[in-house]
């Protein structure tokens, strides 16, 4: 699901709810954001579970189930065009956590720590990574695990 609701930053200290094209995105600090899509009578409403200081880009889409949570001194950042499967945790701790232009998170991803996923840069689905260091354009492999440092 493509959303891009017309508004250059999102501040994320108060609600707001932006509407386009029957779609509503309300933003509401250290809970839960709602993505509601209207279809005739019925509506459906998808749970992404934010805490923290978080800034997401209007054009990333962000499937159900996902969770951005920056603990206290730390802040996530989701640049322009990000796509981030359903499932996926992302956990920023001990410092910042950007994930830039164009990346790709496939569905069940989990990151944790601080560090920077360049852009166009592609986790496969199940993949864990902790404290990110990934290259410009690079593709890891479902179910791989980066960062491990206990394994020497």
């Amino acid at each position: 699901m493509s959303y891009s609701p017309k508004v250059s930053s999102l501040d994320l200290s108060q609600p707001q709810l932006i509407s386009q094209s029957g779609k509503s995105l309300l933003l509401v600090p250290r809970t839960i954001l709602m993505l509601t899509k209207f279809r005739s009578i019925s509506r459906e409403v998808v749970p992404v579970h934010l805490d923290g200081n978080v800034s997401i880009d209007p054009s990333a889409a962000i499937a159900p189930g996902v969770l951005l949570q920056a603990e206290a001194n730390s802040r996530i950042t989701i640049g322009a065009g990000v796509c981030i499967g359903a499932g996926t945790i992302v956990h920023a701790a001990g410092g910042n956590l950007d994930i830039c232009t164009g990346v790709c998170l496939g569905r069940g991803v989990l990151i944790i720590g601080s560090g920077t996923i360049e852009q166009n840069a592609c986790i496969g689905a199940g993949t864990t990574v902790i404290d990110p260091q990934v290259e410009e354009g690079a593709v890891i492999p479902t179910h791989s695990l980066l960062g491990d440092r206990s394994r020497g």
